[in-house]
Protein backbone atom coordinates (compact mmCIF):
# COMPACT_ATOMS: atom_id res chain seq x y z
CA UNK A 1 0.00 0.00 0.00
CA UNK A 2 3.14 2.37 -0.69
CA UNK A 3 1.26 3.91 -3.57
CA UNK A 4 -0.78 6.53 -2.42
CA UNK A 5 -2.51 7.23 -6.30
CA UNK A 6 -3.78 3.70 -6.14
CA UNK A 7 -5.37 4.51 -2.30
CA UNK A 8 -7.07 7.55 -3.91
CA UNK A 9 -8.44 5.63 -6.37
CA UNK A 10 -9.54 2.79 -4.44
CA UNK A 11 -11.44 5.51 -2.25
CA UNK A 12 -13.06 6.74 -5.04
CA UNK A 13 -14.03 3.86 -6.42
CA UNK A 14 -15.71 2.80 -3.55
CA UNK A 15 -17.64 6.14 -2.85
CA UNK A 16 -18.78 5.83 -6.59
CA UNK A 17 -20.22 2.87 -6.00
CA UNK A 18 -22.09 4.10 -2.40
CA UNK A 19 -23.27 6.47 -4.48
CA UNK A 20 -21.17 9.63 -3.68
CA UNK A 21 -19.53 12.08 -6.26
CA UNK A 22 -15.81 12.37 -5.33
CA UNK A 23 -13.22 13.67 -6.84
CA UNK A 24 -9.06 14.50 -6.38
CA UNK A 25 -7.98 18.02 -5.66
CA UNK A 26 -4.50 19.12 -5.04
CA UNK A 27 -3.77 15.59 -4.00
CA UNK A 28 -6.82 15.15 -1.69
CA UNK A 29 -10.42 13.34 -2.31
CA UNK A 30 -12.95 15.67 -1.25
CA UNK A 31 -16.88 14.58 -1.63
CA UNK A 32 -20.06 15.99 -0.37
CA UNK A 33 -22.16 13.56 1.77
CA UNK A 34 -25.76 15.38 3.27
CA UNK A 35 -24.30 18.72 1.95
CA UNK A 36 -21.24 18.45 3.80
CA UNK A 37 -17.77 18.38 2.55
CA UNK A 38 -15.41 15.62 3.49
CA UNK A 39 -11.47 15.86 2.50
CA UNK A 40 -9.20 12.67 2.88
CA UNK A 41 -5.80 13.02 2.82
CA UNK A 42 -3.15 9.76 2.36
CA UNK A 43 0.42 9.60 4.07
CA UNK A 44 3.27 7.28 4.11
CA UNK A 45 4.31 7.57 7.21
CA UNK A 46 7.58 5.15 8.79
CA UNK A 47 6.17 1.99 6.44
CA UNK A 48 2.87 2.80 7.60
CA UNK A 49 -0.30 4.19 5.64
CA UNK A 50 -2.57 6.86 6.74
CA UNK A 51 -6.01 8.22 5.98
CA UNK A 52 -6.90 11.34 7.55
CA UNK A 53 -10.76 12.33 7.47
CA UNK A 54 -11.68 16.25 7.92
CA UNK A 55 -14.48 18.38 8.01
CA UNK A 56 -14.38 22.43 8.46
CA UNK A 57 -17.04 24.37 8.68
CA UNK A 58 -17.11 28.02 8.60
CA UNK A 59 -20.53 29.94 9.54
CA UNK A 60 -20.67 33.79 10.30
CA UNK A 61 -23.59 32.97 13.22
CA UNK A 62 -20.90 30.67 14.68
CA UNK A 63 -18.01 32.95 14.36
CA UNK A 64 -20.39 35.67 16.53
CA UNK A 65 -20.60 32.84 19.75
CA UNK A 66 -18.38 33.71 22.90
CA UNK A 67 -15.13 31.49 23.34
CA UNK A 68 -16.86 29.89 26.16
CA UNK A 69 -19.52 28.33 24.18
CA UNK A 70 -17.20 27.30 21.31
CA UNK A 71 -15.33 25.14 23.98
CA UNK A 72 -18.43 23.73 25.48
CA UNK A 73 -19.57 22.75 21.99
CA UNK A 74 -15.87 20.61 21.64
CA UNK A 75 -16.23 19.18 25.37
CA UNK A 76 -19.44 18.47 24.83
CA UNK A 77 -18.85 16.47 21.46
CA UNK A 78 -15.31 14.85 22.51
CA UNK A 79 -16.24 14.12 26.14
CA UNK A 80 -20.00 12.42 25.41
CA UNK A 81 -18.94 10.71 22.01
CA UNK A 82 -16.48 7.59 23.00
CA UNK A 83 -15.54 7.67 18.75
CA UNK A 84 -12.32 8.40 17.03
CA UNK A 85 -13.63 11.84 15.62
CA UNK A 86 -12.27 14.90 17.52
CA UNK A 87 -14.20 18.14 17.50
CA UNK A 88 -11.40 21.04 17.26
CA UNK A 89 -13.41 24.67 17.98
CA UNK A 90 -11.84 28.01 17.05
CA UNK A 91 -12.42 31.46 16.67
CA UNK A 92 -13.19 31.90 12.96
CA UNK A 93 -14.55 27.85 12.48
CA UNK A 94 -14.77 24.38 13.95
CA UNK A 95 -13.22 21.42 12.35
CA UNK A 96 -13.98 17.28 12.83
CA UNK A 97 -10.83 15.53 12.23
CA UNK A 98 -10.28 11.73 12.27
CA UNK A 99 -7.64 9.59 11.19
CA UNK A 100 -6.43 5.02 11.13
CA UNK A 101 -3.53 3.49 9.70
CA UNK A 102 -3.83 0.50 7.48
CA UNK A 103 -2.00 -2.20 5.49
CA UNK A 104 -4.18 -3.20 3.02
CA UNK A 105 -7.05 -1.99 0.89
CA UNK A 106 -9.64 -4.01 2.31
CA UNK A 107 -8.39 -3.14 6.18
CA UNK A 108 -8.68 0.61 4.66
CA UNK A 109 -12.31 0.49 3.00
CA UNK A 110 -13.44 -1.41 6.59
CA UNK A 111 -11.42 1.40 8.87
CA UNK A 112 -12.51 4.46 6.26
CA UNK A 113 -16.31 3.16 6.88
CA UNK A 114 -16.42 2.87 11.12
CA UNK A 115 -14.00 6.19 11.37
CA UNK A 116 -16.69 7.82 8.63
CA UNK A 117 -19.86 6.76 10.51
CA UNK A 118 -18.21 7.91 13.63
CA UNK A 119 -17.59 11.23 12.39
CA UNK A 120 -20.52 11.69 11.00
CA UNK A 121 -22.26 10.93 14.14
CA UNK A 122 -20.00 13.71 15.71
CA UNK A 123 -21.01 16.22 12.68
CA UNK A 124 -24.72 16.13 13.94
CA UNK A 125 -23.60 16.56 17.61
CA UNK A 126 -21.89 19.48 16.75
CA UNK A 127 -24.36 20.92 14.37
CA UNK A 128 -27.45 20.68 16.72
CA UNK A 129 -25.28 21.89 19.40
CA UNK A 130 -24.03 25.20 17.49
CA UNK A 131 -27.14 25.55 16.47
CA UNK A 132 -28.91 25.43 20.28
CA UNK A 133 -26.19 28.26 21.27
CA UNK A 134 -26.75 30.35 18.34
CA UNK A 135 -30.49 30.36 19.45
CA UNK A 136 -30.13 31.28 22.83
CA UNK A 137 -27.46 33.55 21.89
CA UNK A 138 -30.11 35.32 19.98
CA UNK A 139 -32.85 35.13 22.32
CA UNK A 140 -30.05 35.91 25.36
CA UNK A 141 -31.56 39.00 27.49
CA UNK A 142 -29.13 41.59 28.85
CA UNK A 143 -28.21 41.22 31.94
CA UNK A 144 -27.45 43.42 34.68
CA UNK A 145 -25.26 43.20 37.92
CA UNK A 146 -22.23 40.82 38.89
CA UNK A 147 -22.88 38.52 35.33
CA UNK A 148 -22.57 41.35 33.40
CA UNK A 149 -19.90 40.51 30.59
CA UNK A 150 -17.22 43.50 30.35
CA UNK A 151 -17.64 43.32 26.44
CA UNK A 152 -21.05 44.22 26.78
CA UNK A 153 -20.81 46.85 29.16
CA UNK A 154 -17.95 48.48 26.60
CA UNK A 155 -20.95 47.94 23.43
CA UNK A 156 -23.69 49.63 25.46
CA UNK A 157 -21.39 52.57 26.17
CA UNK A 158 -19.79 53.19 23.09
CA UNK A 159 -23.36 53.31 21.48
CA UNK A 160 -24.25 55.74 24.04
CA UNK A 161 -21.57 57.73 23.59
CA UNK A 162 -22.27 57.80 19.27
CA UNK A 163 -26.09 59.07 20.39
CA UNK A 164 -24.66 61.43 22.36
CA UNK A 165 -22.66 62.49 19.38
CA UNK A 166 -24.93 62.53 17.31
CA UNK A 167 -27.56 65.00 19.09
Amino acid sequence: MGNVCKMRQALISYLLEEGVEAKVEDGQVIFEFNESIFVVDFEMNDNYSECTINYKCEDEDYQKLNMSDKTFIADKVNTEHENHAMVYTFNDSFVIHTYFYFCNKQMMLELFRAHFHDMTESLELTINIVTDKIEEKKHRTRRIGFFTQAEEQNNSESNALEVAASL
